[in-house]
C-alpha cells in the first residue's frame, strides 16, 4: 500500500537514512521492560512482537524476525494458530453447519450494531458460517455473559436459546438463567479465554471480525461475502515500490 502524507512526512524526517521497505504493525500499543541489567526490551501489547538489543522477534511464532519480509510472509495468524482458540472460548456457531467456519464475530450483549448483524446474516444464514464470542463489557451486560455461560454448562439453555434470544426470535429466557447469587463456583475461564483471543488479534471495539486466515476487521464489513474474498496481498505491498 502506498504512503499516505503523514507517512511521508515521517520519512522525510529520517535525513540521509532511506528506507527501503516498510510496513504496519498492528500492534496495538508497547510495554517497555527494563531488566536488572538497565536492558530495554519493546513488547506489543498483542504479545506478538518483541525488540531488544536491534533485534525484532515474532514470540508467538518464536523465531527471530531478519527482515521485512519475514513479518510480510508470516503476517497474519490463521485462527487455527492463534494461542487461544475459539472454540476454547464462549462460543455459539452460527449459520449453514455444512460450511467450513468462514470467520469470528466478537460482540457484546449490549451493542446494537453487533445484533442488527446477526439478524442481517440470520436471513442469508445457509450461506454463511460463523462462530460468535460473546465477550463481557462493564456494567451489567458483563454479568449476564457470565449469567450465561454458566447457564449453559449447567444445562439450563443452550446456545441455541442465548442465539434465538440475541435474535429476538423467542420468549424470554431470564426465568432459565441461575440467579447471580448461586454462580460463586462456576468458572469463567471460556469468557476470559475470548478476552485473550480479542487481545492477539488487536480487536477494539465492538463488534469487530477475523477472517479465518487472520485478517482482521475492526467493525463489521458492510458487504460480508465480499470481505470474505478480499486478497491480502496488496495489504502486504511494500509502500516504496511504484
Amino acid at each position: 500500500m502506498a504512503l499516505n502524507q503523514s507517512q511521508r512526512g515521517l520519512v522525510s524526517q529520517l535525513g540521509s537514512y532511506k528506507p527501503t521497505d516498510a510496513i504496519y504493525l498492528p500492534t496495538g500499543g508497547i510495554f517497555l521492560f527494563e531488566d536488572q541489567r538497565s536492558g530495554l526490551t519493546l513488547v506489543t501489547t498483542t504479545g506478538r512482537y518483541s525488540f531488544s538489543e536491534g533485534k525484532a522477534y515474532d514470540v508467538l511464532r518464536k523465531k527471530q524476525v531478519q527482515s521485512i519480509a519475514d513479518i510480510r510472509e508470516s503476517y497474519f495468524l490463521p485462527l487455527s494458530e492463534a494461542p487461544f482458540k475459539p472454540e476454547d472460548a464462549f462460543t455459539i456457531q452460527f449459520g449453514n453447519p455444512a460450511l467450513k467456519r468462514q470467520a469470528v464475530i466478537f460482540i457484546t450483549l449490549d451493542c446494537a450494531d453487533c445484533i442488527n448483524f446477526l439478524k442481517k446474516m440470520n436471513e442469508d444464514r445457509q450461506a454463511v458460517r460463523f462462530d460468535i464470542v460473546i465477550l463481557p463489557s462493564p456494567g451489567e451486560a458483563a454479568k449476564r455473559v457470565k449469567q450465561m455461560w454458566c447457564s449453559v454448562k449447567a444445562g439450563k439453555v443452550s446456545n441455541y436459546d442465548i442465539l434465538q434470544s440475541l435474535l429476538g426470535k423467542s420468549q424470554d429466557i431470564n426465568s432459565r438463567l441461575i440467579p447471580h447469587e448461586s454462580l460463586k463456583d462456576c468458572s469463567v475461564e471460556p469468557i476470559v479465554t475470548g478476552l485473550y483471543l480479542a487481545s492477539v488479534y488487536n480487536v477494539q471495539g465492538m463488534p469487530s471480525v477475523i477472517r479465518e486466515d487472520g485478517l482482521l476487521g475492526n467493525g463489521l464489513p458492510t458487504d460480508y461475502k465480499g470481505w470474505l474474498k478480499l486478497n491480502l496481498q496488496p495489504l502486504l505491498k511494500n509502500p516504496f515500490d511504484k
